[in-house]
């Protein structure tokens, strides 16, 4: 169903209107505003928007808007936009069945079961829009009648038409709202890349739907830890408990495939010379956070993730070079099998590297370190992604302690193992 023929005749309309046709809207307009009550809730999910519903109404209220709809209609049948809206609260009720899950979830207008929406009432619907059409008198309530027919036209939307229609909506009614629906439409045509820019720049205070509906562009983008921080906002400003959950599901969604792309890795291992063993692994979380992880010293035994890492006896963040800090280790081979080693900071320069010696403590107190080194290298990717790549190096490790012990002292699989773990407490904070 085509509303381009819109597009031609929405600048040309005549704005001229007798004193008495004057009157006649002003009362139009009073009688109208219950019903419109009802369209205006539902408008936003009408557009896509994610966490917008229009079921909150009562049904037998949204029927009830809808008989009002039809006794203007009756009373003014050459009224255009009194037409209008009685299509948009026909095409809305239509709907109405898809947008509640069976666990009672909302379900926006991508993942809606088509075949639950009531035809009667979009045929009904479809044929009034078409009426609307050959009058040429495009106002605000026929443009966003003819945009939920689109929405209910086939298989799927034509957003080219929706966001055609929505630049005629925004001439008509330039508000902010409108504006952020006409960023969605853009968004399906153009790719989300455009969108954001321009619905920052829209004054909507406290409007929940508007950082749910950039949460929803930056997850496209593929901007995770943006699009999760976006979404926390979302969540404070909802003010309806459905809504909010719907927010926090798409929240926690997000931050599992967040969680799965943390383990997206170069998983490379490299050995050099049979001195040192490295490997990568890419994290979407911003490079300070990864190091603040690896600066406290209490995170290293989840970290290591073997056992063999205790708990940390020096329990400081880690700040300048030089500086001690103990750990309790255990392992089977050890004569005692728990023993303590102590390290010494190597290098220290957040948010890009951090390393340390591994050594002992003799019983005058005397610190003996053999020559080991871990170090993590830290390369930001972008604002939300770091390229952690995980160094140990024995080559100042003496001969009279490599007689006595094989290095390294683990397979490779072990620094993979430790760059996801790292990923996890990271992105965790």
């Amino acid at each position: 169903m085509s509303h381009r023929r819109w597009d031609r005749c929405a600048t040309t309309s005549s704005a001229r209107s007798s004193p008495a046709a004057i009157r006649r809207c002003r009362r139009l307009r009073r009688a109208r505003s219950p019903c419109a009550c009802s369209a205006d809730w539902g408008w936003a999910d009408r557009a896509g928007l994610p966490g917008a519903r229009s079921d909150r109404l009562p049904a037998d209220l949204c029927l009830e808007a809808v008989r009002l709809a039809r006794a203007l209609a009756e009373l003014m049948p050459d009224g255009p936009e009194v037409l209008g809206l009685l299509a948009l609260l026909l095409l809305t009720e239509a709907r109405r069945p898809a947008r509640v899950g069976s666990s009672g979830e909302l379900v926006v207008l991508a993942e809606q079961d088509r075949s639950l929406w009531n035809r009667e009432l979009i045929a009904e619907g479809h044929q009034l829009v078409r009426r609307c059409l050959r009058r040429d008198q495009p106002g605000p309530y026929q443009l966003q009648a003819a945009i939920n027919a689109v929405h209910a036209d086939g298989p799927a939307t034509d957003w080219s038409q929706v966001l055609a229609l929505y630049d005629q909506l925004l001439r008509h009614t330039p508000t902010p709202i409108v504006a952020l629906n006409r960023a969605v439409a853009v968004a399906e045509v153009h790719g989300p890349a455009p969108a954001p820019a321009s619905i920052d720049e829209l004054n909507l205070p406290g409007y929940h739907l508007l950082p749910a509906t950039r949460a929803d562009l930056l997850t496209r983008l593929g901007r995770t830890a943006d699009a999760i921080a976006t979404y926390d906002e979302a969540i404070t400003l909802a003010t309806n408990d459905t809504e909010r959950t719907f927010l926090q599901r798409r929240r926690a969604r997000l931050g599992r495939e967040a969680r799965d792309e943390m383990t997206r890795s170069v998983d490379t291992v490299d050995t050099v010379d049979q001195e040192n063993v490295s490997a990568a692994l890419t994290v979407a979380v911003p490079a300070a956070e990864v190091f603040a992880v690896l600066a406290d010293p209490t995170t290293h035994s989840a970290i290591d993730g073997t056992g063999w890492v205790q708990e940390a006896a020096d329990r400081a963040p880690l700040t300048e070079v030089g500086q001690i800090f103990r750990v309790d280790m255990y392992h089977a081979d050890h004569p005692n099998g728990d023993y303590q080693v102590v390290n010494k900071v190597q290098v220290l320069a957040p948010p890009r590297a951090i390393a340390w010696l591994t050594g002992q403590e003799k019983e005058n107190g005397h610190l003996e370190f053999g020559g080991w080194i871990w170090r993590y290298d830290l390369a930001p990717l972008g604002p939300s992604e770091t390229e952690v790549t995980l160094t140990y190096d024995w080559s100042a490790v003496p001969q009279s302690i490599r007689e006595y012990l094989h290095f390294p002292p683990f397979g490779p699989e072990h620094l993979i193992n430790s760059l996801h773990h790292l990923a996890e407490l990271a992105s965790g904070r």
